[in-house]
């Protein structure tokens, strides 16, 4: 302080008497001050070095009082460049912007008078002479503060606990803090609605960052804007909007933390660019809520399987014109869409999540961030091909521990896995049947879960999303069938592994399938004969003599509602969670939304549903678990 306290008076004019008094009783403190500045490293430097990177960072702030210059500096210099290269060029650096800093005080200052004050001509000499010869050191917290070697290279120079020295600054070097790189809050924001950031961090633990939520005082945004008046509404990652927050905006700030909590960052914050806004009103899936308030109990866990629709799908030109009319543009933008989205599926309370049509984005910005919030942890596998979707499984940490998670592109997996020998032989009769299949980039995730509660209960779950086509049923059949045959060798392989687990099986999916054809026969009959009519689904491309068999013992936890799509065009039963007759039971399926909720904006999507698809929600319990007496019931 008393360094800064000197320089600034520097800064200013004095008479020649004065200013000889003055540099007089400057120096006789400036030797102490500069020891004392020596040991106070109150200012931070702060280094990035990756060691696989080819670079080393380095930031830190540098304030000259007499030129009103304080700015921050970042270099970023090879890991193998000597250390007396480092400092020239932050010498250079910073006498680059006293100088300018100069040039503008004293075109400010005068620009039509002629300076001929030989005071003003010898300070502005001083100036650049001095920070041209301005001292920059490493010092060696090992070695009892003594400067680092010139030749000592940079990635090894700058070690957390070292000082750098910049004239009479002495910085404490940090490296690799816990950082936040970027932060902002949706464009869309909307009351009763939970809202998070989205965020980058670096070196940081998003699960023990702190954060803060901030109302706007005002509800006029440019008012927000200049005055900046702010009460404090709340913290943690997910902050659910509130009513009072209508017309205001809202402020975050997040700390940056480590996975220890030993260190923290500094803070960023972010401000966002509209006011919230009222919601639209009571959504389907609300009354849907009130089935699932609490979370299951030790014993049972809760299944949802939900095709999210993808923003790849949703916001286009094709999806606003064509697919999806009816629905205003602003309701198939991802940010209005993901508030109905983490709203609806945080809100069942599941345990077992199993979406489709998942967009990387989605999944790393929305759904992972929220959900693990919530203590809930989860697998993301894309499709086959460029396609920027796929399937995601999440569970609850506190219900399951996950042994293994795995993911095969169907079309791959045909040519290279012996188990699906029949499936390619079939294939090979019809040429066009083959390209066909082979064209598609369906998937099938497999996950294996073991109970927190019993580890000898072991769940081992499917995800998949069929072809689509309307008369592609010979496809999905196959598909459905590689499907089952994967699962089914999966559990084998952990019954023979740990023979005293009990697997039971819960296959999830859009199966884009309704009841009446093979793909359900398949899943609940364990049977398709080579004669099944949707072999023939197109006459170009039959399946012949081919017919499928199965021991999984399943049936549909929901049932065969009405509706699991519902759009203008069509609505039908598609989706299903088929689970292991012998060993679970279903407690509750919660209730679908009435024919009239999913009519009252036309069809889904809407303004109240983010997707086409509706969410498959049921409770399941072990059976041996519901007859065991130390059991709750």
């Amino acid at each position: 302080m008393l360094l800064r306290f000197i320089t600034l008076l520097r800064s200013y004019s004095f008479s020649n008497s004065s200013r000889q008094s003055l540099n007089e009783m400057i120096s006789c403190s400036t030797t102490c001050s500069s020891v004392a500045a020596a040991a106070a490293a109150t200012l931070r430097a702060t280094i990035r070095n990756v060691p696989s990177e080819k670079t080393v960072s380095l930031s830190f702030v540098y304030n000259d009082y007499r030129v009103n210059l304080s700015r921050q500096f970042n270099l970023q210099r090879d890991r193998d460049e000597p250390l007396d290269v480092v400092k020239a060029r932050i010498v250079a650096n910073i006498v680059k912007q006293v100088e300018k800093k100069a040039k503008r005080k004293k075109k400010k200052k005068n620009e039509n008078e002629e300076d001929t004050d030989p005071e003003n001509e010898e300070e502005k000499k001083t100036t650049t002479v001095e920070n041209q010869g301005l001292d920059v050191q490493v010092l060696l917290r090992s070695d009892s503060w003594k400067a680092a070697e010139g030749d000592t290279l940079c990635s090894e120079a700058f070690s957390n606990g070292n000082r750098l020295r910049v004239g009479d600054f002495v910085y404490e070097v940090v490296v690799n803090p816990p950082t936040v790189t970027s932060i902002s809050l949706p464009t869309s924001i909307m009351a009763k609605f939970p809202v998070h950031p989205k965020l980058d961090l670096e070196f940081a633990s998003l699960e023990h960052c702190r954060f803060d939520w901030y109302r706007s005082c005002d509800t006029h945004l440019s008012s927000v804007q200049k005055n900046r008046n702010w009460d404090h509404v709340g913290d943690g990652y997910v902050y659910l909007a509130q009513s009072e927050d209508i017309g205001r905006t809202l402020r975050i700030v997040c700390t940056p933390k480590s996975e220890d909590e030993a260190r923290s960052g500094e803070p960023l914050e972010a401000v966002s660019k509209a006011v919230v806004g009222a919601g639209p009103g009571v959504c389907p899936f609300d009354i849907r809520h009130q089935f699932t308030k609490m979370q299951t109990d030790g014993r049972s866990f809760r299944v949802m399987s939900y095709n999210i629709l993808a923003d790849l799908y949703a916001d286009s030109d094709f999806s606003r014109e064509v697919l999806y009319p009816y629905c205003p543009p602003y309701a198939l933008a991802f940010d209005y869409r993901k508030q109905l989205l983490c709203k609806e599926i945080c809100g069942y309370n599941a345990d077992l999540i199993c979406l489709q049509e998942v967009d990387v984005k989605a999944y790393e910005r929305e759904l992972m961030p929220t959900l693990r919030s919530m203590g809930i942890e989860g697998t993301f596998h894309l499709k086959g091909g460029q396609v920027a979707e796929g399937l995601a499984c999440f569970y609850r940490s506190s219900k399951f521990r996950l042994r293994s998670s795995r993911k095969i592109v169907l079309s791959e997996e045909i040519l290279e896995n012996p188990l699906f020998a029949q499936f390619l032989a079939a294939l090979n009769q019809n040429e066009k049947l083959r390209e066909t299949f082979m064209r598609r980039t369906t998937a099938f995730q497999v996950t294996v879960l073991e109970s927190v509660e019993d580890a000898s209960k072991v769940l081992c779950v499917g995800n998949t999303h069929l072809y689509f086509k309307p008369d592609r049923d010979n496809i999905r059949l196959l598909q459905a069938g590689m499907c089952i045959a994967y699962l089914e060798q999966t559990l084998a392989t952990e019954v023979s592994e740990r023979p005293e687990t009990k697997v039971a099986t819960v296959l999830c999916g859009d199966f884009n399938s309704t009841p009446e054809f093979g793909v359900y026969q398949l899943a609940t009959t364990q049977y398709i004969p080579d004669d099944h009519p949707d072999w023939s689904s197109n006459e170009d491309e039959v399946v012949k003599g081919f017919s499928l068999r199965h021991s999984l013992q399943m049936h549909s936890a929901c049932g065969t509602p009405p509706f699991t799509n519902f759009t203008a065009g069509f609505a039908d039963c598609l989706d299903y969670i088929f689970i292991d007759r012998t060993m679970l039971d279903v407690q509750q399926v919660i209730p679908f939304p009435s024919e009239e909720q999913l009519r009252e904006h036309v069809a889904l999507p809407s303004v109240t549903m983010a997707s086409d698809h509706i969410a498959l929600v049921a409770d399941i319990r072990f059976k041996d678990w519901l007859l065991s007496p130390n059991g709750p019931h």
